[in-house]
């Protein structure tokens, strides 16, 4: 889930908040629309532990997760956090891993995520707050910059408790069959790709298998590393309380 449509340039002047004019009969249409009973019927949904969270912890859940590196909950929004300034920014406080929220790239220090020179550059038709309207985790472009040092950063760490794996150690995987198959539309299609996935209040890292490859004619649109059956069957679980989106998960 983004936290911004754009990018907001550190030197930007924020304009001044207008005191907004309530309609009693647009308030009326609102609470009356079926865009506003799916919001209702998805925070009825909610887990009860998710309901009882303070304003601050249940953004930090939404928007930020755990860390990825360490699985840390000590995780914070860099708005205003001392020279980073920047809201598309998260730190763990834990294990000091920076990332992107819009995309989940690692980030050193004082880095610029590399995602926004390809919005930058994009000639998707844009509104006219800049957003072109296609999810992050969606996009071909970004999916293709991203696969490379995710993969990197990410080849060695447990996708559900984000432990590095020794290289001789064994190592397991979890599959998951999804309700809508994936496309890859960037690239070479059978290469497959690896992207970061919003599950069980964190971000971890998984393998989108290859259009054709063996995986995929197994029934395996996604692929999650780790480090032990333990894991696995955490995350299979995890997995199969996403209804919407998973069909079916196995523990390989």
């Amino acid at each position: 889930m983004s936290l911004v449509k754009r990018k907001r340039d550190k030197n930007e002047k924020m304009p001044e908040p207008e005191e907004p004019e309530i309609n009693p009969l647009e308030l009326e249409e609102i609470i009356g629309s079926e865009e506003f009973k799916d919001l209702i019927g998805a925070f009825e949904d909610l887990p009860e532990d998710f309901k009882s969270l303070s304003e601050e912890e249940f953004f930090r859940v939404v928007f930020i997760g755990d860390c990825p590196s360490c699985g840390s909950e000590n995780t914070i929004c860099c708005d205003e956090y001392e020279d980073i300034d920047d809201p598309t920014v998260a730190l763990c406080k834990a294990c000091g891993f920076m990332w992107c929220t819009e995309c989940g790239s690692p980030l050193e220090r004082g880095e610029e995520c590399g995602h926004w020179e390809i919005c930058a550059n994009c000639t998707e038709p844009r509104d006219e707050f800049g957003d072109c309207g296609i999810p992050i985790e969606e996009c071909p472009r970004i999916a293709e910059w991203l696969g490379q040092p995710v993969a990197r950063a990410f080849a060695r760490l447990c996708a559900w408790c984000g432990k590095t794996i020794p290289e001789d150690d064994e190592v397991f995987a979890v599959g998951a069959k999804l309700k809508t198959a994936i496309e890859i539309t960037g690239g070479d299609p059978s290469a497959g790709y690896v992207m970061l996935v919003q599950l069980a209040g964190r971000k971890i890292p998984v393998i989108v298998t290859g259009q054709g490859s063996e995986a995929r004619k197994e029934g395996n649109d996604w692929l999650f590393v780790v480090c032990s059956r333990e894991c696995g069957l955490a995350l299979k679980d995890a997995l199969e309380r996403e209804r919407e989106t998973v069909e079916k998960a196995e523990l390989n």
